[in-house]
Order: structure tokens, then C-alpha cells, then sequence
């Protein structure tokens, strides 16, 4: 006879199946075996009995309590210590002030003819990527790193860590995503898996208030939208002495080229950051405004240039989010 289904009793009695017809037939039953080699059918049923399992009445196990408010539109995440784990190596305790919170649309267009910037994506958006982002704004961090905001529901997100200037110091190269009313907790940026968080004497600074609400960016920031967001500072500064003329190796002017850029977005691109040297992840102060030439310049001095503190965190803005053109995808 065949045997399999084997369930312990004890570590001598077993429940099994076996066939019924030690001819050959695929019939089977539930025994009861020991390890001595006794045997006794328990049940018999066509087509057959298989997986025996014993079954006891226990204790109802307590009902868990719902962990999310699934009437609320949005998500709570708490941040323990932006300064734990590698990703923030040499970024002294403290610098750190805020959160830029960016969403990453899904793309859901496609238009033809195909554009080859960096594969067949299309339409193009930008020159050097082909995503676009929303900067829905951004939140504060506590004194010992720590942060406690809430979040828009169902949207892919991710988080740059800003200094008292409003530079991105890092930029997070993942994603992460809240359903409504779940409530998410990060240990750091990028912390190991396997480590034991830190925790200081008393409780992170942010859970001793309640959340802090998304501050908005500045117009042109959702959507992205080099239109509203540069150009105007370049109108307002830049454009009288670097106009769209063949003597001027640099216009910043807003005149179209080829229907998809300005003049000054072409222009401006070799004083932007672009290439990260790295395709895993950011390295601080090396990437985004604090690497672009372009913000060297303006803090150099750029002859009498004095920009308002507005207008330089526009440009800001951009260079830190991959200088791109277009917001949407439409």
C-alpha cells in the first residue's frame, strides 16, 4: 500500500491516507499508524480520503482592531532619525531642516512620433529624463531628525531632505505609498534592515505634536512647469543682457526651439545638474542645486545680479528636481 498525508499525533502515532487496495487501486483512507507498524482505519469515503488533520475547539482569538481609517483621504508617516543609516554619511546632525515631499505620477499617455532622449519615451518632457514630478511641498524636521506629517492617500511619493537654505542635501531614489488612513513609520534614510533603531532618553521630538500639514512650493511646482516656475525669473533679470541674438552665445529668452523648448532651457541645461554619476543613489552635496554650476555662479556673483530670495529658490527648485521642462504628460 502507498502512504502520504502524514499528521503527528505524538511522535509515535501518526494520521496518514492509504490506500485501500493493496492491488494497485488509487483509493484512500484515513489510518491511524504507529511507529511499530499498527494500523487501524479511522474513515473511508469515495472518491477518496486524503489530508487528515484533527480538529479541537479553542478560544476565539480577539478581534484586532482596524489600524486604518479607511474614511480618512489621507495617510500619517512618522520619521524617527533622517540622520540614521548611510545615506546621510557626513551630513552633520542638524542640518537638516525640512522634507520636500515630490509625487511621481503614473504616465498614462503615449504619443507618436517616438522620441529617443534616453530610449523610446515618449512624449518627451525633458531633455535628460522622461518622468515628470508634482512638488505637493514640504514639512518640518525636528532638532534630533525626527518628523511626524501627513500625507495625500494613493499617490507615489518620495522625499528630499532639505537644509535651512531650502537645498535638497539628499534625495531619495526610491518610492514609498500610503492608503488612506494607514499610518507608516521610518527608522531613517535607508537605515540597515537588521539593526535596532535608536531612541533617545525621551520621545522624538515630532510625536510630541501633532502632524504637521504639507507646506505648497512656489507656483509652477504642481505640476512641474519650467514656463512658471524659471522663466519669469529670467524675464525679470536676465533676459536684458541675454537676449535671443546671434552675438549672444547665451539666450535666456523664452523663444521656442523646435516646439518643445525655450531658448533659455537649452541654454541653461550645461549649468544644471544632470548626471548623478551613480544610478542607485544620490550622494550628498553632490547632486541637484549644490552641484550645478549655475548656483556657483549666482553665489560667485554675476556682475551687479542680486536675485530676491524668491526668485533664487525657484531656481533652486529646479535644479534640484533633475531640471526638467514639463510637468504632465498630456
Amino acid at each position: 500500500p502507498r502512504y502520504e498525508d502524514p499528521y503527528p499525533l505524538t511522535d509515535g502515532l501518526f494520521l496518514c491516507a492509504r490506500t485501500l487496495d493493496a492491488g494497485g487501486g488509487e483509493e484512500t483512507g484515513i489510518f491511524v499508524v504507529d511507529t511499530f507498524g499498527n494500523e487501524a482505519l479511522l474513515r473511508r469515503e469515495a472518491p477518496g480520503c486524503y489530508d487528515p488533520m484533527p480538529l479541537a475547539p479553542r478560544q476565539r482569538p480577539p478581534v484586532i482592531p482596524a489600524r486604518r481609517g479607511y474614511q480618512r483621504p489621507t495617510g500619517r508617516l512618522y520619521v524617527n532619525n533622517v540622520y540614521q543609516g548611510s545615506h546621510l554619511n557626513g551630513v552633520k546632525r542638524g542640518d537638516v531642516k525640512f522634507l520636500r515631499v515630490v509625487a511621481s505620477p503614473e504616465k498614462r499617455f503615449w504619443t507618436q512620433p517616438s522620441w529617443g532622449g534616453q530610449g523610446v519615451h515618449c512624449p518627451a518632457v525633458n531633455w535628460h529624463s522622461f518622468e515628470v514630478k508634482r512638488i505637493l511641498g514640504t514639512v518640518p524636521v525636528e532638532e534630533d531628525g525626527s518628523a511626524h506629517f501627513t500625507l495625500p492617500a494613493n499617490r507615489e511619493i518620495f522625499f528630499q531632505a532639505l537644509d535651512e537654505r531650502g537645498l535638497a542635501v539628499q534625495s531619495m531614489r526610491s518610492a514609498t505609498y500610503l492608503q488612506k488612513g494607514e499610518q507608516m513609520v521610518c527608522q531613517g534614510c535607508h537605515e540597515p534592515k537588521h539593526r535596532t533603531p535608536t531612541v533617545g532618553s525621551g520621545s522624538p521630538l515630532a510625536l510630541l505634536r501633532p502632524p504637521s500639514s504639507i507646506r505648497p512650493d512656489v507656483d509652477g511646482t504642481a505640476p512641474f512647469s519650467y514656463p512658471r516656475l524659471v522663466q519669469p525669473v529670467l524675464d525679470r533679470h536676465c533676459v536684458e543682457c541675454h537676449a535671443e541674438h546671434p552675438d549672444k552665445p547665451i539666450s535666456l529668452a523664452r523663444e521656442p526651439i523646435q516646439n518643445k523648448w525655450f531658448a533659455s532651457y537649452n541654454s541653461l541645461l550645461p549649468f544644471a545638474f544632470t548626471d548623478y554619476g551613480n544610478n542607485l543613489r544620490t550622494i550628498p552635496g553632490q547632486f541637484g542645486a549644490r552641484a550645478s554650476k549655475l548656483l556657483e555662479i549666482l553665489e560667485k556673483g554675476h556682475y551687479d545680479l542680486k536675485l530676491p530670495e524668491e526668485d533664487l529658490h525657484r531656481l533652486t527648485v529646479w535644479l534640484d528636481c533633475s531640471s526638467m521642462f514639463y510637468g504632465v504628460y498630456e
